[in-house]
């Protein structure tokens, strides 16, 4: 009977310690995949977070550049003088060779009509556009998305006043397409699934991956869409 109780005894220890430590196992084992899982989701933030630092850096030196390019282009001698001529043209033209991505450079009277144009394409009245509009107020860099008239395309257009001996006597304009800022935007993928796009203050998309988002009449706007 000692023997019996022994054996059973025996045979019943390890079972005994393995069912005590098994939980204390598991327990272990759950707050150390959380553990694991919180960490590679705060990596994956700041994963995101570094992309995104970066391309907006970009994006802002692109839009730099731009400013920098239409505050020279106003302050042209033959541009200031608003008189069109030959040499007046070759300027504009000149600007759109040096910016791969523009495709127009214009100036405008103080009725917003074309003074001169970059390409060969008929003088345009731009006197309804925000950007004119806003620029003959005085303001010194002006910028709107809108489909463009001559591209019938997405386009961003930036203007400034064109000022002479102190006075406004017109606008000056560039736009470019935002065929430049999709590709940026479409080379930025997380994971297999992630993607990035960019709107402008209003909500509106500039760039996306899917490109029949950047087509039709007018902007797809974005404001209601809770990442924006």
């Amino acid at each position: 009977m000692k023997l019996s109780f022994f054996k059973s005894l025996q045979f019943r220890m390890p079972l005994l310690v393995l069912a005590g430590i098994i939980p204390v196992i598991s327990v272990a084992s759950f707050y150390a995949t959380e553990s694991a899982s919180k960490q590679i989701i705060e990596e994956e933030k700041e994963n995101l977070a570094l992309k995104s630092q970066l391309l907006a850096e970009n994006i802002q030196n692109w839009n730099q550049s731009n400013v920098l390019a239409l505050l020279n282009l106003s302050k042209q001698p033959d541009v200031t003088s608003n008189i069109p001529n030959s040499r007046y043209k070759k300027i504009l033209s000149e600007i759109v060779d040096s910016y791969e991505h523009l495709y127009l450079a214009h100036t405008m009277n103080l009725q917003g009509w074309n003074i001169a144009r970059s390409d060969e394409k008929t003088l345009k009245y731009y006197g309804d556009r925000n950007y004119f509009k806003e620029a003959i107020e005085g303001n010194k860099v002006n910028s709107e998305t809108i489909i463009s008239r001559t591209t019938k395309q997405p386009a961003l257009c930036m203007s400034t006043p064109t000022n002479n001996g102190g006075n406004i006597v017109g606008v000056t304009s560039i736009c470019t397409d935002l065929k430049a800022l999709t590709e940026q935007v479409g080379r930025l993928q997380f994971g297999q699934t992630g993607y990035a796009l960019l709107v402008d203050e209003n909500g509106d998309l500039l760039a996306h991956p899917d490109a029949e988002l950047l087509s039709g009449d007018t902007l797809t706007n974005l404001k209601e869409y809770k990442p924006v």
